[in-house]
């Protein structure tokens, strides 16, 4: 009964994705923006408590977002330059590289291991990460663990265990789904960093301040009142 129901979740799942009308490719790109965004806002949060620590507030998490803007930089480039093709080579080199070192033929034990390995560490850092949600800082931890899902996720895929591959072959979509809620949740989180922070007000204030500054620079000049010195003193 379980796998009837398994089976029928599977194809809802997998007719609802293909009824999108997205191809493998538009959701790579998909993906690859998304990286990408998760990455630019890693930069602004990290530059935010820069600047909060000039001002005398915490900000000591700035170095971490770096940091995690650095990996999902990474990230989006590399997809990208796997799915143009360019690491083809690197594949291969490493495969002919594990033949020659006798490290091909007993791979198996390695890759459950490893596999089953990074799988507990994303587990841990996000069940971690959760329970610091509420905090006003340490917020960034549950951030570190979306970036270990999609890099963990990524690692396991890489390391090309045959029941991994063949469930990225049955449900190819699963991997933009996992990328694409790793992301979306360490953008959420940084978000909410920069709402802290006060970013978005500033933001509007800055606004304000050069539209009022476009407008009185657009504006006509007052009239200059011109007076006639005869006229002053007689008065």
């Amino acid at each position: 009964m379980a796998s009837v129901f398994g089976r029928a979740v599977h194809g809802a799942i997998g007719e609802g994705v293909q009824g999108c009308g997205m191809s493998e490719e538009a959701a790579r790109f998909l993906c690859v923006a998304a990286l990408l965004a998760a990455g630019l806002l890693g930069v602004w949060a990290a530059k935010a408590c820069h600047r909060a620590q000039e001002r005398g507030l915490p900000g000591a998490d700035a170095l971490v977002w770096a940091g995690l803007a650095a990996v999902f930089l990474l990230l989006s480039q590399a997809k990208l330059a796997r799915g143009l093709g360019w690491l083809k080579g690197l594949d291969e080199w490493l495969r002919t590289f594990a033949k020659q070192n006798d490290l091909y033929a007993n791979r198996r034990q390695f890759q459950i291991f490893a596999s089953v390995a990074i799988a507990l560490v994303v587990v841990v850092l996000l069940l971690y990460g959760l329970l610091w949600i509420w905090h006003y800082i340490k917020r960034y931890r549950l951030a570190i663990g979306f970036a270990a899902l999609a890099v963990g996720f990524g690692i396991i895929r890489f390391i090309s265990l045959h029941e991994v591959d063949a469930w990225n072959a049955s449900m190819p979509w699963a991997r933009s789904v996992i990328e694409l809620i790793a992301t979306a949740g360490a953008s959420a989180v940084a978000i909410t960093r920069l709402h802290g922070l006060g970013e978005f007000v500033r933001m509007r204030s800055n606004r304000a301040y050069y539209s009022k500054f476009r407008e009185l620079k657009h504006s006509p000049a007052a009239p200059e009142k011109k007076t006639v010195r005869g006229v002053e003193d007689a008065g």
